[in-house]
């Protein structure tokens, strides 16, 4: 990310100011990659297993933006 971050802050920021104003998320942003982690030794039942989901970065960015919005 710091190697690119001169080059995307400003449409990232537009990007999230825009969602700010209108309240609208990106789609993009709200896709997360869910990887099943098993809990218990038994590997073939389906209750093993927990689901861990992985939003993108930029998600997360907006995230933390936005509770610090709401808490100020």
């Amino acid at each position: 990310m710091k190697y690119v971050a001169p080059y995307v802050s400003v449409p990232l920021s537009h990007i999230f100011n825009l969602t700010f104003t209108t309240g609208k998320i990106p789609d993009a942003l709200k896709v997360a990659l869910i990887t099943p982690v098993s809990k218990a030794s038994e590997k073939n039942v389906f209750s093993n297993y927990r689901p861990i989901s992985a939003l993108p970065f930029f998600s997360k960015i907006l995230e933390k933006l936005m509770y610090k919005r709401l808490i100020d």
